[in-house]
């Protein structure tokens, strides 16, 4: 009797665990996919990149590509010459801002050091309604400084 009533209580333990469990794809589901809001901005970019040196002014075609970078950050890599890493990007999927922190890097194979330029947060700007990028930075390598400004579309 007593191995009966055992074998009952396993049984309905058992029915109640099966009905009552989830298998990963519905748990995948009722968690949801999370958006990183950096997604909209991943991609490139073809504009024109004017590059400003003691008031003479330079234009030129580039390809812009954005990427992801660590802790909410942004990597913008101008053609083969210039590899950024910028700031926390804020804004939602439609419109996202940063700043471009101080940075040293290699320009054209040389050592040198880059900030952003404008208004703090806005040193680089996404709209999604035109597919727009722009960022705007100052580069100074030894005694010659140079303003960057990138204005491109995906």
């Amino acid at each position: 009797m007593n191995k009966i009533i055992l074998s009952v209580f396993v049984a309905i333990g058992l029915a109640t665990f099966t009905l009552t469990s989830c298998t990963k794809d519905q748990v995948a589901a009722a968690v949801g996919t999370v958006y990183d809001n950096r997604d909209s901005v991943v991609g490139t970019f073809n504009g024109t990149l004017v590059t400003t040196i003691s008031g003479s002014a330079q234009i030129s075609n580039k390809a812009v590509t954005v990427s992801k970078g660590s802790s909410g950050k942004l990597i913008i890599t101008t053609g083969s010459d210039l590899t950024i890493n910028t700031d926390i990007a804020l804004g939602t999927k439609s419109n996202l801002t940063g700043s471009i922190l101080q940075q040293d890097l290699t320009y054209n194979g040389n050592t040198a050091s880059l900030i952003g330029k404008g208004i703090a947060g806005q040193h680089f700007v996404y709209t999604s309604n035109n597919n727009s990028f722009t960022y705007s930075a100052t580069i100074t390598q030894g005694n010659t400084t140079a303003d960057i400004v990138f204005v491109g579309t995906k």
